[in-house]
């Protein structure tokens, strides 16, 4: 047998499973845009914040501020991501509703076969294309943060991709470039930074920091004005946060305590911790700590040589300590959920069991039926009953149970190995 047939047997299999990934993911988008939104190529009642983008990437082509001229105050991204949406913007509406859809199954696909990869003995363009068949329907239709990020036209599908591939797939001479550069579209992804030290330390490093000053200079290059304005105002000042609630005070606690606030500082403002807690210096202190907890736990469940399992403690951690979550946020944690489950499974059963049962308070049909049980005056939840504080807060609550059990597990571990070395 020639020596070049194995390498071509390879490569024909990775080019069929590429293929078979962007067709099935265009076809799942087609079936997934007429479930979600009961029309092709649509109409304009959906995709709200995908069209927010779009209007701001021609605001900045044109020539003008989204910042001072945007039909929204919550425009509070950079304008690299309004840059990345230029080319959905000179689509047109309808077709780039539908195209966002495509590459947000796109995404689902990539995100559950790097991890499944990842944990499991499998080739990644089989799981390429076994997730291809099977995520994109299980996120979109079963999963709250899954749907309501195909809804909404986000963009967090996208960036999580990136991320899981950079830290999942790449090897560690070339990560750090996909991460850095996502920190600076997003802001609070920089704490899979780590990620990127665990794997490579100081290159990693250096290697994030220039995705990350790429994509400040793209953003520079498309509109300097609206740059600057963005790092030296908006963010300093806490600005995007405001924004990010349709406000412009300093800390509207009126915005964070909205019922679809899916975060600790959502928990801090509304009942029963609201009032003397619904300040920002209490959140900053609560974020802080949780974040602090995720990076300790994720760096010793590190050490354990567990890959998946780390990422999504950083996901809780970082979602749980941002001003705001919505939905969409949450499919940085619960689309590694299931794969973390199956990578601790032999090992640490008691934490798998329960990352696996993290999955159900994001389960759509479940959770409807749960949060209509709970007592309504004229129709509208009672926010200071404790079932409907239950239920607003289980993000929240699962996270942290989560995070305290990832911290059992990898403090136990420390105290075996630090007796093994004793003995």
């Amino acid at each position: 047998m020639p020596s070049d047939v194995a390498p071509r047997e390879a490569t024909l299999r990775r080019s069929l499973a590429v293929g078979a990934w962007v067709l099935g993911s265009g076809g799942w988008a087609v079936l997934l845009y007429r479930f979600l939104f009961h029309a092709w190529p649509g109409s304009d009642h959906r995709f709200g914040d995908l069209y927010q983008r779009l209007n701001e990437s021609l605001l900045i082509l044109h020539g003008h501020d989204p910042y001072f001229v945007g039909a929204h105050i919550s425009d509070n991204v950079p304008p690299a991501v309004s840059l990345l949406h230029l080319p959905l913007a000179e689509l047109g509406r309808p077709w780039a509703g539908f195209v966002s859809v495509w590459l947000s199954c796109a995404a689902i696909a990539v995100i559950c076969a790097s991890a499944l990869a990842a944990v499991a003995p499998v080739r990644r363009s089989t799981a390429l294309v076994a997730m291809t068949a099977l995520a994109p329907p299980a996120v979109g239709v079963l999963l709250y943060p899954g749907a309501s990020a195909l809804d909404a036209g986000q963009d967090q599908l996208w960036f999580m991709a990136l991320v899981v591939v950079d830290l999942l797939v790449l090897s560690a001479a070339r990560t750090g470039y996909l991460v850095g550069a996502v920190a600076s579209l997003s802001l609070w992804p920089g704490i899979f930074v780590l990620g990127v030290v665990a794997r490579a330390r100081r290159s990693g490093l250096v290697r994030s920091i220039v995705g990350a000053v790429a994509v400040l200079a793209a953003g520079a290059v498309f509109s300097l004005s609206a740059s600057w304005r963005y790092w030296t105002y908006l963010v300093p000042s806490g600005q995007i946060s405001s924004r990010g609630v349709n406000s412009s005070a300093s800390w509207p606690v009126e915005g964070f305590k909205g019922t679809w606030n899916l975060s600790l500082n959502g928990v801090l403002c509304r009942w029963p911790l609201g009032g003397p807690l619904a300040t920002k210096a209490a959140w900053l202190i609560v974020a802080l700590a949780v974040v602090a907890m995720a990076v300790a736990v994720a760096w010793g469940l590190w050490r354990l040589g567990l890959r998946v399992t780390p990422l999504a403690m950083l996901s809780i951690g970082a979602v749980e300590a941002s001003p705001f979550a919505w939905d969409h946020h949450w499919v940085w944690v619960v689309l590694l959920l299931p794969f973390a489950a199956i990578e601790c499974w032999r090992e640490h059963r008691v934490l798998a069991v329960l990352l696996g049962l993290g999955i159900l308070p994001f389960v759509r049909q479940l959770t409807r039926l749960l949060v209509a049980m709970g007592p309504k005056r004229h129709h509208a939840l009672i926010l200071d009953d404790p079932y409907n504080a239950l239920m607003l807060n289980r993000y929240v609550l699962v996270g942290l149970v989560l995070l305290v059990a990832g911290a059992v597990v990898a403090l136990a571990a420390r105290r075996r190995s630090g007796s093994t070395a004793a003995g």
